[in-house]
């Protein structure tokens, strides 16, 4: 059963419907999307056991990306499994059958009901409460499905999730890894068809816009003293808040 009813969910059915093993199966996401369970999945629809196919899986996460020779022969695999967007934009192209999983961070709408479906498996319903389910909300995820289960499943599962810690992990980097992080998400969700270009100046319009709202909250909402907080002109902080769209 494949728990949600975010865009990511429907394309996860459907693609099971579709897929078979007639062909390369290629599944892409970060890890703990999902992406062996969607094997195993094609594997039980077919029929068979998933086991009697690990020996037919290609995995290319950060620490193992394939050459060039391993395009020339990608359909001699059943299935392929790549956390990595580029290698699988570039495989996709060659196979028939393809799904990339969107981490859980980008489909928030699932996690209510994933909370509920692991609740009734361990008969523990204390995730359901809203204070904690706007805390699952608000976190980042970065084990995805499998860590939601794991907490949600495991009798001291709130000291897998740290929150406390968020702000402290964030202070400790860098500007330019701050960015990075940023840049890495919008290269992999970059749309065929618009020009970079665009995502450069929205990216820097974006930053410029927190910074000047954060100067400002920190003046007061005094434009006189943002301005002269950040070394410009009165009346160049008002062009920038108006192209800006800020009031």
């Amino acid at each position: 059963m494949l728990i949600g009813e975010s865009n990511t969910v429907f394309e996860m059915r459907r693609f099971l419907q579709q897929a078979d093993l007639s062909e390369t199966v290629l599944v892409g996401g970060e890890s703990g999307t999902g992406r062996m369970g969607m094997v195993r999945r094609i594997c039980q629809k077919a029929g068979v056991k998933p086991c009697d196919y690990l020996g037919k899986v290609a995995v290319f996460d950060a620490a193992n990306r394939p050459d060039e020779a391993f395009y020339e022969t990608v359909k001699q695999h059943q299935f392929i499994i790549t956390d990595s967007r580029a290698v699988f934009d570039k495989i996709a192209k060659l196979i028939t059958h393809s799904l990339w999983i969107a981490p859980l961070r980008d489909r928030v709408e699932d996690i209510p009901l994933l909370v509920e479906y692991f609740s009734e498996k361990v008969g523990d319903h204390q995730w359901s409460i809203p204070p904690l389910i706007d805390k699952l909300l608000s976190y980042w995820w970065p084990l995805n499905v499998f860590e939601l289960k794991r907490i949600i499943t495991s009798e001291s599962g709130v000291e897998y999730l740290p929150w406390e810690h968020k702000n402290a992990f964030l202070a400790g980097l860098s500007v330019k890894e701050l960015i990075s992080l940023k840049m890495q998400k919008y290269w992999e969700s970059l749309e065929l068809g618009n020009a970079p270009g665009e995502f450069f100046h929205l990216f820097l319009d974006s930053v410029e816009r927190e910074f000047i709202e954060s100067a400002l909250h920190h003046c007061d909402n005094s434009r006189q003293k943002t301005a002269q907080l950040l070394d410009i002109h009165r009346n160049t902080l008002t062009k920038k808040m108006k192209r800006l769209g800020m009031s």
